[in-house]
């Protein structure tokens, strides 16, 4: 096979090679005899936010040099992404990229587009505006909430003050929300105005848009004539990952399990692909091939003699290096340095932490869907299925009383597909019952995903303080608070229970102590992830067979305490952790979620007699 790629002209001397192009090659084909031929699109692959679309053509058999056109290709064609690949026999001599639009027509359609883009500018500086005086507004509800809490304390609160201030908080965030929904219906308008501009999808802001697109001109030797394919990038599409779980109950404490991936395709290219070979990836063409590079972490003292100075080029890198590489390195080792000053300096252990791209779908997985299929241009989205799987797997009911009176079905279950899964959404169904959403993080081809099966109200449990006993310790508050949990099976069968609680641990610098009663917390779990990863962080696991029909006088009770040691005259404030609740539940998703025991974060002081383990 031969390959050649272009810009906006190529050149071949002799054999097909890939040439950088100059600015005086714009000139164009030689002229001659146009030979307009037919092309069909055999072959795409969508990407995160593009396509590389594959079109074959059948060169005809010429002693003679030919000029062959591929016309009306799509206006959302990236022009410097044309490039082609033919059989033996066939040589590509030089390719050329024009549109196909007369210059009346592009100023016309370039000075309607800035009139939408001016108004969309207006639209998004608007809900900025709205949502910046929502977020001033809930500061102010925070601190009136604040303020009245320490006026109740001091039992100087003005009832009929703060539910005056409270009534006109209320209105006036009806009031932004009102506006503010108006402001995105709005921007919604002009931004499907633009897009049917620039897609080519129909007529926008009383303007007909004139039809637009590009000729793809190649000057071919082709004696015994062959197949040529052409390959360009387009934009105007995307995909997005939706999972669909279908459970089925078999015996007790067990499912049968359907695991679909669908695409969520949106293709307003404006060139239909008609019986076409799809794929789709979870890369993304500007990702980085190489690994990132680590390099010293020069520190310094602030005041001392010695400290590091910037260079002159700091953040300027040479010409022949990719920018958007270099800034990706200069990005994750800036993150890196960033937290292991932070191990330096703080004395305490600090939180685990994921590096910044755990979250994001960065694999080079590929779905290839088995037949052939069609995918127009349109609108609206299309859903392609890629992998439906079928497996078996054990159920357990996680109990979670601090959170939720109810019981959670839920499965833990090796990747049945043997291959990497995206990151997606995903629905799911328990004996055709609609159950609930949830997400399937990015998963490795061995790695476990946690299956969601929606609320069970058959198993129900209630948390309670029943004791609490403060003394002094010298200069110290001792607390001891007990808790009972009452826990109920309304089912037939025996449920597998996963039951969770948590000890307070500290946020900051100011350790406080915290002693289980080990006597009052019988058998915490021996899942090792768990013990390692989510019990220095405070969470108890127990793991147990909730007996059937455990209700009324039969009910299930566990009670367990601790003591907290703090200095005298000083309480405890959760609202700093409320800053570290978003990483902590990302953390705990890409480790196997809460009911696989794994993951967690937050550091601090926790001391566990060693028969309590």
């Amino acid at each position: 096979m031969r390959f050649g790629q272009v810009g906006l002209l190529v050149l071949l001397v002799s054999a097909p090679v890939n040439w950088s192009l100059s600015s005086a090659a714009a000139q164009g084909p030689p002229e001659g005899q146009v030979n307009v031929v037919d092309s069909t699109i055999t072959r795409v692959t969508v990407y995160q936010d593009r396509a590389k679309v594959v079109r074959s053509l059948q060169v005809p058999a010429n002693a003679q040099q030919q000029r062959l056109r591929l016309s009306d290709l799509p206006e959302l064609m990236d022009q410097q992404s044309v490039r082609w690949e033919s059989a033996e026999g066939v040589i590509v001599r030089s390719l050329y990229v024009q549109p196909a639009l007369s210059n009346g027509d592009r100023e016309a359609l370039d000075e309607e587009v800035t009139k939408l883009q001016d108004r969309l500018a207006d639209a998004v500086a608007q809900i900025a505006v709205i949502e910046q005086d929502l977020e001033t507004l809930e500061r102010l509800a925070q601190f009136s909430a604040s303020k009245a809490d320490g006026d109740l304390n001091r039992g100087q609160l003005n009832a009929g003050s703060l539910l005056e201030l409270m009534e006109g908080l209320t209105n006036r965030r009806r009031a932004l929300a009102t506006e503010l929904q108006q402001a995105r219906r709005a921007k919604l308008d002009v931004d499907r105005d633009l897009r049917r501009l620039t897609d080519g999808v129909g007529a926008a802001a009383e303007f007909e848009r004139p039809k637009r697109s590009f000729n793809v001109d190649l000057i071919v030797e082709a004696e015994q004539g062959g197949q040529l394919e052409v390959t360009y990038w387009v934009s105007g599409v995307a995909w997005t990952p939706q999972y669909i779980i279908e459970a089925q109950s078999a015996q007790a404490n067990s499912v049968k399990l359907q695991l679909r991936l669908d695409a969520q395709v949106l293709q307003g290219t404006g060139e239909d692909w008609d019986n076409v070979k799809l794929t789709f990836s979870t890369g993304s063409p500007s990702l980085q091939a190489d690994s990132p590079t680590l390099v010293p972490l020069r520190v310094s003292v602030p005041g001392m003699n010695g400290g590091g100075q910037p260079t002159a080029n700091q953040f300027g890198f040479g010409g022949w290096q990719d920018q958007p590489i270099m800034q990706n390195n200069l990005q994750v080792n800036a993150s890196a340095a960033e937290s292991q000053i932070t191990d330096v300096n703080l004395k305490r252990i600090p939180p685990a932490t994921l590096a910044d791209d755990a979250v994001k779908n960065i694999g080079d997985e590929f779905y290839s869907v088995d037949q052939l299929i069609s995918v127009p241009s349109q609108d609206n989205s299309l859903a392609v299925t890629l992998l439906n799987v079928a497996t078996e797997a054990k159920t357990h009911h996680v109990v979670t009383p601090l959170l939720s009176q109810f019981g959670y079905r839920e499965s833990l279950i090796d990747n049945p597909t043997a291959r990497g899964l995206v990151g997606g959404g995903c629905q799911s169904y328990l004996d055709g019952r609609f159950v609930g959403r949830s997400t399937i993080p990015p998963t490795a081809s061995s790695g476990k995903i946690r299956i969601g099966l929606g609320i069970d109200q058959d198993i129900r449990a209630r948390r309670q303080l029943i004791g609490r006993e403060d003394k002094t310790k010298g200069a110290n508050r001792l607390s001891t608070l007990k808790y009972r949990i009452t826990l109920a099976n309304h089912l037939d069968s025996v449920a597998d229970v996963r039951l969770y609680d948590r000890l307070p641990v500290s946020s900051s610098d100011n350790a406080f102590n915290i002693m289980a009663d080990a006597s009052t917390l019988g058998e915490i779990s021996d899942d090792a992830r768990y013990l390692e990863l989510r019990r220095p962080d405070g969470i108890l696991r127990w793991d147990f067979e909730l007996p059937a029909k455990s209700v009324d006088d039969d009910i299930v009770e566990r009670e367990f305490g601790y003591t907290i040691e703090l200095p005298a005259g000083k309480v405890l404030d959760a609202s700093a952790s409320a800053n570290q609740m978003t990483d902590d539940l990302q953390f705990l998703q890409m480790k196997g979620g809460m009911g696989g025991g794994m993951g967690g974060m937050g550091g601090g002081v926790f001391r566990v007699p060693e028969q309590s383990k």
